[in-house]
């Protein structure tokens, strides 16, 4: 990964074979690893960090010129120098302040050029950096958007990581400063009561994140995986688009996706609108309309929308795609309506009618079934529990036969994949289940109830179930 500095040019020029694990790598770059951290004390203090940025605006001054800044010239505007030099103090443990430390350089670097993404930024260097905030933010990520954010609960959250470490007194002013930092990043809104939300990730705070990772050792894919971008709050999919948008300002050389979307006759539009408009259409051709990546949406442009593996889209998996990831969006349009964003009412409408309609899919009632013609009655499916080795024909039915959001005949899918379920060619054996029924036509297009299904499993009776 490389960025660049008007002529000039850094390289990172860490080789995969080179990297190794334990604080030796981590400290050349500037991670630190020692107990503790100025969380005890301070929040990441964002707005003095910003401030003295202002202040010292040349990126190559050395560290004597930013404690200068603050001891002796009073940048941060503070009463005393004890306050002064704990601030100084404070302000380099959290950030280095030196540009021979690699992350403190790429902090300005990418400070200057996107202040949109400052609070991640400093938030991504300070967690690097202490401790004490880099074991909270599994706290923090572990609650969903709009959830209250107790400080009790982070105050027991650290006493657990660290046990009796704390004084009551320091435990409670630790968990005010780690929630002040989350809230200064994004990741939490709130005074008195502090609620979860969704940090806005930008194309800086993104390289900045890709090269965290990228000095601890990520190499390919995985650089989009690693813990520094899973604090940014947003998929790998729009990691990938903000990356490549910080590649088109020239801050960073990310070369892979552009061949991507030009390769899939999306040159010059984002990977993120491939996905959402193309991808699918594309999958079923390559595959001859047998697709086993289903796009799942709800029909609006800006609405949820889901790529699944069919392969691995069972029962329990389906109830956590409408209960866990439709649901969280469903909580986020609420809240978004509270806080009156436009389109919010929309898209929770669109959201609600989907999860009624996955609904059905999940219950499997006729006609949202799935049947398949060469086993008897009480080997049906019952519900959503589909057998692959039947086939993506059989199984993809009920997502293209409950009511369509979008394209005709597509039910909840992003286009109509070219599938019938009309009599098969040639005719059936007489032992064949159906044969009796249809007399050795290969019917596909037939609808079983639920309760037909049960009573014939129930009681396991060949004869009423293989002559229905």
């Amino acid at each position: 990964m490389k960025f660049r500095s008007g002529n000039s040019k850094l390289a990172i020029k860490t080789k995969p074979k080179s990297i190794q694990k334990g604080k030796i790598l981590s400290e050349k770059f500037g991670f630190r690893n020692q107990r503790g951290g100025a969380h005890t004390a301070r929040t990441m203090m964002l707005e003095e960090l910003r401030l003295l940025l202002s202040f010292v605006d040349d990126p190559q001054a050395d560290k004597s010129v930013y404690v200068k800044a603050i001891e002796t010239e009073n940048c941060l505007s503070k009463r005393s120098g004890k306050t002064r030099s704990l601030t100084a103090r404070h302000l380099s443990d959290l950030y280095g302040l030196d540009p021979s430390i690699t992350l403190f350089h790429a902090l300005r670097f990418f400070w200057k050029r996107d202040p949109d993404g400052r609070p991640l930024i400093a938030l991504l260097c300070a967690y690097a950096r202490d401790s004490i905030l880099r074991f909270s933010a599994a706290f923090i990520q572990n609650h969903s958007p709009g959830q209250i954010v107790s400080r009790q609960a982070l105050d027991d959250f650290i006493d657990h990581q660290e046990p009796g470490r704390f004084s009551k007194a320091t435990l409670k002013s630790t968990a005010q400063n780690i929630n002040s930092t989350w809230t200064q990043s994004g990741h939490l809104q709130g005074r008195a009561k502090k609620v979860r939300t969704q940090a806005q990730a930008t194309p800086g705070s993104v390289s900045y994140a890709l090269l965290l990772g990228y000095l601890n050792g990520a190499r390919g894919e995985s650089i989009f995986k690693t813990e520094y971008a899973g604090l940014l709050d947003c998929s790998f999919y729009r990691l990938i688009e903000l990356a490549t948008e910080a590649s088109q300002k020239g801050w960073i050389v990310f070369k892979r996706l552009g061949e991507v979307i030009e390769n899939a006759d999306h040159a010059n539009k984002t990977l993120e609108t491939w996905l959402r408009e193309k991808f699918f259409t594309q999958h079923c051709k390559l595959f001859h309309h047998r697709p086993f990546i289903w796009h799942i949406w709800d029909g609006l442009r800006d609405g949820f929308a889901a790529l699944v593996n069919y392969h691995k889209l069972n029962y329990k998996n389906l109830e956590t795609l409408i209960y866990t990831y439709l649901g969280d969006w469903i909580n986020r349009q609420k809240q978004d309506i509270k806080n009156g964003v436009d389109g919010a009412q929309d898209r929770l409408a669109a959201a609600e009618s989907l999860t009624k309609k996955l609904e059905l899919i999940l219950e499997g009632e006729k006609p949202y079934d799935i049947f398949v013609r060469w086993k008897p009655i009480h080997k049906q499916p019952i519900g959503w529990n589909p057998d692959i080795n039947d086939g993506v024909r059989l199984n993809i039915r009920p997502f293209m036969t409950v009511p369509d959001v979008g394209k005709k005949g597509a039910g909840v899918l992003r286009d109509k994949p070219n599938i019938k379920w009309n009599k098969d060619r040639g005719k059936d054996v007489s032992s064949a289940p159906w044969f009796p029924v249809f007399g050795g036509d290969r019917i596909n297009n037939c609808h079983l109830t639920l309760e037909e299904k049960r009573r014939a499993s129930e009681t396991r009776g060949r004869g009423e179930g293989e002559s229905r």
